[in-house]
């Protein structure tokens, strides 16, 4: 098909758009299975519609010979070196996904999973979702914020990862659709013959994985035993010119107890079965292009017609082996509505971060007691390293589907590993309790090194720092010396350790008088303001170097302590509204930066200030001076009244 191009906004495509790119020198849409999914253009600068290539624009062009033409975001246009033409790199739909932020939930099914991934967005995805799948019954959990993609696939507990069971799943981006298939592929019984027939094709026979056999052991490192299986053939390991026994460390599933020959051989018959070691894996890449004018042609015709995560029947006559094999890419020529290539091979997802890492060194068991340390500590760890043949290997990423880290653990799950080694830009760590640590051995950027035991033949430093220090051999003079110094640097760890480093002041209000205990709720830094019926109590809180926490014994802050004052005659106090002295019968005088106030059960009735002095009430019983005269109480022609006199 000729690819149309659409505007930004575009939704719908039921319109020619901004017009049809028929200039397009080449155009190509590569897909891998669960993977990239993007388009590929060469156009001329003096084409038709070229000023509006633009980022964020959308092409319209067919994917492969099922599907329905897709939308392809442009990306980048790229000006080749004469600038005659330019390179149009757009991604389909799917990848908006990465920018579509998913806030945490918990559905069961796949179908409430991929539902709630729509619900739970924090911007409208634009997508739809839908499934051929039953599930109704596996928990799927997103724990923390992320990208919608990410919680698809490419994350530890990715819907991928959670509902493949003992299979996979496949995606199909259909639009603005999210289609998940138990098998997006279809098996249609084509077959090729691998080998001379074939002699154009670029093709690999990978042996690397394939074994005649499968010998398993279990090994304890301390005691120095080990025990191991008959080795267990395939049926096919006579085809073989040379016999190659695949090795299978199976301590871990025996933990400490020692198991049996009959269950080791048990355990090897069954990874040759799970594990198909004795077929080769495929990797087939056939160019049409390239032998659609040879005569081996007629042999690869038949797999025009597959589709992207098809199975395709390889027989290797060598082997005499019939092996499947996914279509895992494929790349859709839209010019000439045919495929330039596709790819045949082991159906691993792109879209999973695990990588199942197997090591396939044969391990001796046995340690010479009669090393030295260090040649012991030596041994030991390379036993270990290369008995390492039932680890994983999972790449983490963060929100945005970015790789940022790897984990070596014994499971394939974040969730269920305990022993796991961990690498990210901050350092390294080892931890034998899950991803979330501690990680009692490790380096950090900082150029710290943390480790419960350090095996070496020689240590140069400045200054070695410890609580104990033991050696294997020393003369007497230094033995004597370390001692001292063993015993100083003790006793200055214990003062260190019962140092205070740091104290501050708690309060407490009550009612009564009895001093209340340290573990009564209320203690708390802020100091209470006065109130004339309870009891303020304060206690000091010291912090100890060790991590220790004690407190003195509560004491009374008589400054704010008040009882019933008409047992008393006076009662003085200070706070900061000024001094006060009170009287039992209810008279106040406050003495403040600006004056005296007198009160009468708290209701001013008299002051004096800088400004002069005010009285509400006055009782005069013999005489009162008002500036330069006398008022003098007397009796007026028998009636009580006052009389003004001259003072003088």
């Amino acid at each position: 098909m000729i690819p149309i191009l659409y505007k930004q906004d575009e939704k719908e495509f039921k319109s020619e758009g901004i017009g049809h790119l028929t200039d397009a020198i080449e155009c190509a849409v590569p897909e891998e299975r669960n993977g990239l999914f993007e388009l590929n253009m060469t156009y001329p600068v003096k084409g038709i519609h070229f000023d509006d290539l633009k980022v964020g624009n959308i092409i319209l062009a067919k994917p492969n010979w099922v599907q329905d033409p897709q939308p392809f975001d442009i990306k980048t246009v790229t000006p080749s070196t004469d600038g005659m033409t330019a390179k149009i790199y757009a991604q389909n739909w799917g990848y908006r996904l990465s920018g579509i932020p998913v806030k945490p939930f918990t559905a069961t099914g796949i179908v409430n999973a991929l539902n709630g991934l729509i619900s739970n967005s924090m911007i409208a995805p634009g997508f739809s979702v839908w499934t051929d799948i039953d599930n109704t019954t596996t928990k799927f959990t997103v724990s923390h914020p992320q990208s919608f993609r990410a919680c698809l696939g490419g994350t530890d507990g990715s819907i991928l990862q959670t509902f493949s069971g003992s299979g996979s799943l496949e995606y199909m981006w259909d639009g603005s659709t999210v289609k998940v298939y138990r098998h997006r592929g279809q098996d249609n019984g084509v077959s090729i013959r691998y080998g001379k027939n074939l002699s154009s094709l670029k093709q690999e026979t990978s042996i690397e994985n394939t074994y005649t056999g499968c010998l398993a052991y279990w090994i304890d490192s301390e005691k120095g035993k080990y025990v191991c299986s008959a080795i267990q053939y395939t049926d096919n390991h006579k085809s073989f010119a040379h016999e190659r026994i695949y090795m299978l460390d199976v301590s871990s599933d025996f933990n400490e107890t020692e198991p049996t020959v009959d269950q080791l051989n048990a355990k090897a018959s069954a990874y040759i079965v799970d594990n198909d070691i004795g077929t080769p894996s495929v990797n087939l890449e056939v160019s049409f292009v390239d032998l659609s004018q040879t005569a081996e042609y007629q042999n690869i015709a038949p797999l025009e017609r597959v589709n992207l995560c098809d199975t395709v029947h390889v027989y290797f006559p060598d082997f005499g082996v019939d092996a499947k094999a996914k279509v895992i890419k494929t790349e859709w020529n839209v010019l000439m509505d045919r495929y330039n290539s596709i790819t045949l091979g082991d159906a691993k997802s792109n879209f999973s971060d695990t990588i199942k890492q197997e090591a396939h060194d044969a391990v001796d068991p046995v340690i010479d007691t009669t090393k030295s340390f260090l040649e012991q500590a030596i041994a030991k760890a390379s036993e270990l390293l290369k008995g390492g043949t039932s680890g994983h290997m999972v790449i983490g990423t963060n929100a945005n589907s970015e790789a940022n880290e790897l984990f070596f653990m014994d499971t394939d799950s974040k969730a269920t590993a305990k022993n796991v080694f961990r690498l990210n830009m901050n350092g390294w760590g080892l931890s034998t309790t899950g991803i979330d640590g501690p990680y009692t051995t490790a380096c950090t950027i900082d150029g710290n090194f943390n480790a419960s035991i350090i095996n070496s033949g020689e240590i140069n430093g400045l200054l070695i720092k410890g609580g104990t220090i033991a050696a294997g051999a020393l003369d007497d003079d230094l033995s004597g010396k370390l001692s001292s110094a063993q015993a100083t640097a003790t006793g200055a760890a214990n003062a260190a350790a019962n140092a205070i480093i740091d104290r501050n002041v708690e309060y407490l209000q009550t009612t009564s008088t009895v001093p209340p205990s340290q573990s009564d709720s209320g203690w708390n830094h802020n100091k209470p303001t006065y109130d004339a019926e309870k009891y303020t109590w304060e206690r000091v809180k010291y912090f100890y170097n060790n991590g220790t926490i004690k407190y003195s014994d509560p004491a009374c802050d008589t400054v704010g302590v008040q009882v019933d004052i008409s047992t008393f005659k006076q009662t003085f106090w200070a706070d900061s509204t000024g001094a006060h002295v009170k009287s039992g019968s209810g008279g106040e005088t406050v003495v403040k930066g600006d004056g005296v106030y007198i009160l009468v059960n708290g209701v001013e009735v008299a002051k004096y200030t800088a400004t002069g002095g005010e009285i509400t009430q006055m009782k005069v019983d013999t005489y009162l001076y008002v500036g330069t005269h006398r008022l003098e109480k007397c009796k007026m022609f028998g009636e009580d009244g006052f009389g003004a006199f001259w003072n003088g």
